[in-house]
């Protein structure tokens, strides 16, 4: 390496090893060490960066997949007036459905953007997702919670779905997964609403049976 190029950072924080699982359709948070007066260019495979790019630290929403995993890496280089080094890179998994519990990041610095952080700004796409949509028959919808929190402690959680007459299609409460899956084969086809309440407030997204 030429004198004055940045050396290769060593660890990213809240990816520290390659293999680790993480969640589809979730936002996590990755930095490295600063260092003094350095650039940072970061690529993500499997996700896509939603903030910081250019810095030390970025977040990223992985991809909404289902049925299958996909392969997932992040990759940070330092650079300075005099060049840049070469890339770090991490590679991982993004499951598929739920994320089993003894699967989640053990970085004590890794964050989730979830229902259980409500005090962060979250869109009704950040908050569950439908699949698949429109539907034929089975439909699941995948709550963006991480699975350990409803294992430790209730949720105040209900999910309603109601047909474009807004009346009440189904109730389900006491949800003991981060995902519901229903089957739509009896509906009448067309359009309902499918909310989700948590602790008083409500997010909805559009659900179109066929």
């Amino acid at each position: 390496m030429r004198a004055g190029v940045p050396d290769t950072p060593t660890s990213i924080l809240g990816f520290s090893n390659n293999g680790i699982k993480f969640g589809s359709n979730q936002v996590y948070s990755f930095s490295i060490n600063p260092g003094t007066n350095l650039s940072h260019q970061w690529t993500v495979s499997g996700g896509t960066i939603t903030g910081g790019q250019g810095s030390a630290s970025i977040t990223v929403r992985t991809a909404n997949i289902t049925g299958y995993d996909l392969p997932f890496s992040a990759s940070v280089r330092t650079g300075n007036t005099c060049g840049w080094s070469n890339y770090l890179t991490r590679s991982g998994f993004i499951i598929a459905g739920t994320l089993p519990i003894n699967s989640i990041p053990d970085d004590t610095e890794q964050k989730h953007t979830d229902l259980t952080t409500m005090n962060e700004s979250i869109s009704v796409n950040s908050t569950f997702t439908i699949s698949p949509n429109p539907t034929a028959g089975e439909v699941t919808i995948y709550l963006n919670i991480n699975p350990i929190y409803i294992k430790e402690r209730p949720l105040n959680l209900t999910i309603e779905i109601y047909n474009a007459s807004q009346q009440l299609i189904t109730r389900q409460k006491n949800i003991e997964n981060n995902y519901l899956s229903l089957n739509t084969s009896g509906w009448q086809k067309g359009l309902y609403i499918v909310t989700v309440t948590y602790n008083g407030e409500v997010f909805s997204e559009k659900l179109v049976v066929k």
